[in-house]
Order: C-alpha cells, then sequence, then structure tokens
C-alpha cells in the first residue's frame, strides 16, 4: 500500500458541472433521464457526450471510446465529478488506459459501485484520493432516492460527515473494535482484482462487502480465495451490505463465519448498501470507526473538503 496520506476531492458546490461517465454497460436512456432530472433539480450542470450512448456488445463502447471519454472528463478543469451511468461488466478492461495521474492535480470527485469498484480502487491505488461508492446516474436506486435520501446524498457530496452506515437488519456476527479506512465493495470485482494483481492492500482497513446474483458456494469461493491470498491479512473489521436474493441471512452468515469467523475482527451484516433498494452513498478511503455497540461503521470523517 501506497504510503502517500489521503486526500479528499473538493466538496460539490451548485453550479458545478458533472460529467457522465460509461466504463462498463451501455445504460437505459430513459433511467438516465430520471437520474439526470434529480442532479439538475439540486442545481448541477450535466455534461454528456456522444460517446456516451455507444452501445458495442455488452459494452457502452469500445474499451478506447469508454477511456477517452473518463480520460477528458479527468483533464477538464470545469469537471468537478465523474458520475458513472451503470455498472455491469467491462471497467476493468479500462485500468491500463486510464490518466489516473490527473487527479493528482485536479481530484474530483468519483461516484459508482458494483463493477466500478474497479474504478474506485485503481483511484485508491494510484492517487489515495476518497471516492464514493452509491446510487449512479443511470442505475435502478437512484430513481427510489425519497427526498430525505437525496438531501443526504448531495449533502455528503457538499462536504457532510456521513451519518453512522446502520439501520435496523444490522447485527454483529463478531463483536469488537475497529478503526481504519473503508475500503472494499462489490466482493466478485475485489476478487478478480485480487487475481490481476491490482487489489488495493486492505491492511489497517476496515472492508465494505456487498454483491448480487452470487449462489453461497460462489460468495464462498471468493472468500476463500482473498483470505489464501493473504489480501485479508491484517484487516480491521469486517462490513457486510447486500447480497442479493439468492441468499438468505442464514447461509450467509455461516458462510462469513466459515470463511471470516477466525480472523479475529468484528464482522457486521445487514448494512444499507449494495445493489437492494436501500444504497447508502458512502466515502471509500475514509476512516470509520466500529466501536463495539452500534451495530454499524461510524464515519471519522467527510469524504470532501
Amino acid at each position: 500500500m501506497s504510503l502517500r496520506s489521503t486526500r479528499q476531492p473538493p466538496s460539490l458546490k451548485q453550479g458545478d458541472a458533472i460529467a457522465v461517465i460509461a466504463p462498463a454497460g451501455a445504460f437505459d436512456p430513459q433511467k438516465l433521464e430520471i437520474g439526470k432530472q434529480i442532479w439538475l433539480d439540486h442545481g448541477f450542470q450535466i455534461r454528456l457526450e456522444p460517446e456516451n450512448f455507444i452501445i458495442q456488445q455488452y459494452l457502452a463502447g469500445s474499451d478506447q471510446q469508454r477511456a477517452d471519454l473518463i480520460n477528458r472528463a479527468l483533464a477538464d478543469e470545469q469537471i468537478k465529478a465523474l458520475v458513472c451511468a451503470r455498472g455491469g461488466y467491462g471497467t476493468m478492461r479500462l485500468l491500463d488506459r486510464l490518466e489516473l495521474h490527473r487527479l493528482d492535480g485536479q481530484p474530483k470527485i468519483i461516484i459508482g459501485f458494483s463493477d466500478a469498484t474497479a474504478l474506485l480502487s485503481a483511484v485508491w491505488t494510484q492517487c489515495r484520493l476518497i471516492t464514493f461508492s452509491g446510487p449512479m446516474i443511470a442505475g435502478e436506486q437512484i430513481a427510489r432516492l425519497n427526498y430525505d435520501d437525496q438531501n443526504e446524498y448531495f449533502s455528503i457530496l457538499a462536504g457532510e460527515t456521513p451519518p453512522p452506515l446502520t439501520s435496523e437488519r444490522a447485527s454483529y456476527l463478531a463483536e469488537g473494535q475497529a478503526e481504519g479506512a473503508l475500503l472494499g465493495g462489490n466482493l466478485t470485482m475485489l476478487c478478480h482484482l485480487a487475481a490481476a494483481g491490482r487489489l488495493p492492500s486492505l491492511d489497517g482497513a476496515v472492508l465494505l462487502i456487498e454483491d448480487i446474483h452470487e449462489a453461497p458456494y460462489r460468495i464462498d469461493r471468493s472468500l476463500t480465495a482473498l483470505r489464501l491470498g493473504g489480501h485479508l491479512d491484517g484487516i480491521a473489521g469486517i462490513a457486510c451490505g447486500s447480497f442479493g436474493p439468492k441468499i438468505n441471512d442464514e447461509t450467509l452468515h455461516w458462510i462469513l463465519r466459515q470463511c471470516l469467523g477466525d480472523l479475529s475482527v468484528p464482522i457486521i451484516t445487514g448494512l444499507p448498501l449494495g445493489h437492494d433498494d436501500s444504497n447508502r452513498l458512502v466515502p471509500l478511503g475514509a476512516e470509520v470507526v466500529i466501536d463495539g455497540k452500534l451495530p454499524g461503521v461510524q464515519f471519522l470523517q467527510s469524504g470532501t473538503c
């Protein structure tokens, strides 16, 4: 892991320009219009380019087209945030084409989750810059954000420290206390990043994991692979979001105990993060604490400066 100190991107202000990027799968234009209107209603400019709407098989255009769109947004001084359209698959294919070094001179907010875990992890590895896991602009979830949810979403981007990540369903599988940077994302993507040699060091981190449409044995396999590869050595704690309808809580808890129970770190499940209706916006890379009382993650800093 890099010894560079954690950096925060500048907070968003009304009137700021936001670039829509499509690093993975093609998106539904109607869903984009819904998310776009929400951003417009909160006072932001939305930048769209023709390349956003290209479809190539299961991808939103060729690798070079998708990478060029991101690189132009990274280089544009007027763009203050890059928001992924949706997930799917394809972000890993871009990692060697992205000019992430531009974030050293012009740090920007980057928002996504699911397949975008590859992008967020690369930004952390190369730049030690906080990014955001949360609803994307053309995804399923942004239209479900009610008035209070939207206010929380945009207040976090404006610099407020997020409220604790917890819910009525949250519970401890293993109690304890922990403090560290909140890192992680989609479990399947984390496993593939490890296979590619691109997984950030998780030493001292609170690991956040979620997934969707994965059978129980595949979740077991991903966790076992990360464990055998030494990628979970030194983690401070584990925070689990939703894993979708293919696995019930009893089975998930059994797998987590089998694969992770002897790490002697706190393990929390049932957090409102992932592909379900409730997917909180959270800053990845921010310092957090698990205090052994509240079954959840408490933020010690905001995601922006």
